[in-house]
């Protein structure tokens, strides 16, 4: 029974304000669900006020476990540490409200299937994610959306990545496969170093289409220069590494 049942891990450090309303979608893709799942939030000390309100939804949900992590130990540290507790070999990393949580049935069943690793691609097929053209939308989110589809595209070019959107962090894996990859970064480029290390390791790679109506997480002008910034510099290295022969 175990083999078909998912655990998901969900990470507090992007944006403690919008929790009331992840767990809400949790608490609801879990009831409605026709396997078993394990919710596994994530608490990195940040805030006691958070850390009492999870203290206190936590006793009143039973499918979902806090866990705690020293403070500031970042993203990927999060994801590390959730999935080492996962009791579910089939694991789904839930970075955000705005993922479309019913698209986890079908990436359950990609993984069933034989997939080691699943992508939700905003930008499928090689389009520009529609949310760019969406009407009453914030500059940001024009420029996160085509800024992705554009590094998308050019990641895929150079690297020949089989996905057309690398820069989603919603996720799902096998359990015993993530443990191979011995993944390193502490930041939000932990999705994009899950992603060329699995290929690296020619594992099996699929990507089903996905709407992320949070596109806009508020980050300014600096804020995704730096998150574009620090992605190129993990793809240079990464190249780097692949003509030289090295990991």
């Amino acid at each position: 029974m175990h083999a078909v049942n998912l655990s998901i891990v969900a990470p507090t450090c992007l944006d403690e304000k919008s929790l009331p309303e992840l767990l809400e979608a949790l608490e609801n893709f879990t009831l409605m669900s026709p396997f078993g799942v394990q919710v596994l939030v994530m608490d990195d000390g940040g805030s006691p006020r958070i850390r009492r309100w999870l203290a206190e939804a936590s006793g009143l949900r039973p499918w979902m476990t806090v866990l705690t992590v020293p403070a500031g130990s970042g993203l990927g540290a999060e994801l590390r540490a959730g999935a080492a507790q996962a009791a579910y070999p089939l694991v789904a990393w839930v970075a955000s409200p705005g993922d479309r949580l019913q698209d986890l049935w079908e990436m359950r069943r990609r993984l069933m299937d034989g997939a080691d690793l699943v992508v939700a691609g905003r930008a499928i097929f090689g389009r520009p994610p529609q949310l760019a053209a969406a009407g009453g939308r914030s500059w940001r989110v024009v420029v996160r959306a085509w800024g992705s589809w554009l590094f998308s595209r050019t990641v895929r070019r150079l690297l020949d990545l089989p996905v057309a959107d690398c820069t989603n962090c919603f996720r799902a894996f096998r359990k015993d496969a993530l443990a191979e990859l011995s993944l390193a970064q502490d930041d939000f480029t932990v999705g994009l170093e899950m992603l060329l290390k699995a290929d690296k390791r020619e594992w099996e790679i699929d990507e089903i289409p996905t709407v992320n109506s949070r596109l806009d997480d508020g980050a300014g002008l600096l804020g995704m220069w730096r998150m574009g910034a620090a992605c190129v510099g993990l793809i240079v290295r990464s190249w780097l590494a692949r003509l030289s022969g090295g990991q």
